[in-house]
């Protein structure tokens, strides 16, 4: 039972992590999946954006509250290291330029810090410029 576990963790991890690109931002990752809201089945779909200008958790957590506030948002997950933001969405109430607006407009500190756009690299993320998909980190 115990082998059965692990095999079953393992497994579980190789799924998660064989989506992701070098950098583990889940690059590309144009997935749909099924959401029931009251009854109704939508197809969601998961972007993943560059966010520039976060500096700390606090930022983080502002930007991630913003986002699950916005209709039609499932979820939203940033990643500080990687300037990533990997959101879920339903595209019949939101898109993927009214959720990069919603975080360019963020007011941080008394200021609009924050720049989001599109990761767009099909063949996963080049690190050689220092953030996710080639992008300046902060």
């Amino acid at each position: 039972m115990k082998n059965l576990i692990i095999i079953s963790a393992a497994a579980m991890l190789f799924l998660a992590t064989s989506q992701m690109c070098g950098c583990g931002c889940k690059a590309n990752a144009a997935t749909t999946q099924p959401v029931i809201d009251g009854g109704d089945t939508t197809q969601t779909k998961t972007v993943t954006l560059n966010v520039k200008g976060m500096t700390c958790e606090s930022c983080v957590s502002q930007v991630e509250s913003e986002i699950n506030k916005k209709s039609g948002v499932v979820s939203c997950k940033v990643n500080l290291e990687q300037g990533t933001a990997a959101v879920s969405y339903n595209p019949e109430k939101t898109n993927e330029k009214e959720i990069t607006q919603t975080i360019n407009n963020i007011e941080h500190r008394g200021k609009k810090q924050f720049t989001a756009s599109v990761c767009e690299n099909k063949n996963g993320c080049k690190k050689s410029g220092g953030g996710c998909c080639g992008s300046k980190k902060n």
